[in-house]
């Protein structure tokens, strides 16, 4: 969920309230139609049980920020894969290299004795 400035709004801003009583949260959108468009939804909108408010906060997105945001959002992810890619192998080296230890040690604990 994203951040808002409440200072910015109106005065007479009011929240509004779901179809079941509740106070809103404001959410963000992260679908390739709406990216990063916020909107008002119940706490648990999009979950099993929502009361199924919904009440966009900001304008319709142009076309072209859509197609910006998207790709940034493309090249995050592919960024944050190879991320968690570059962490498993740095997992693995260490697994590997504290095997390359206890064997080397074993083998020099080996020879110390029998010398």
């Amino acid at each position: 969920m994203e951040n808002v400035d409440f200072d910015q709004l109106p005065q007479e801003f009011v929240f509004p309230v779901c179809n079941c009583g509740q106070s809103v949260v404001l959410k963000a959108s992260w679908t390739l139609s709406n990216p990063s468009r916020r909107f008002f939804g119940w706490r648990n909108f999009g979950r099993i049980g929502a009361c199924g408010y919904f009440l966009w906060f900001d304008p319709p997105v142009y076309e072209h920020s859509k197609h910006v945001t998207n790709r940034l959002l493309k090249r995050v992810r592919r960024i944050e894969a190879e991320n968690e890619t570059e962490k498993r192998k740095a997992i693995v080296m260490v697994v590997l290299l504290s095997d390359v230890h206890n064997i080397f040690t074993f083998s020099l604990e080996s020879w110390w004795l029998e010398t």
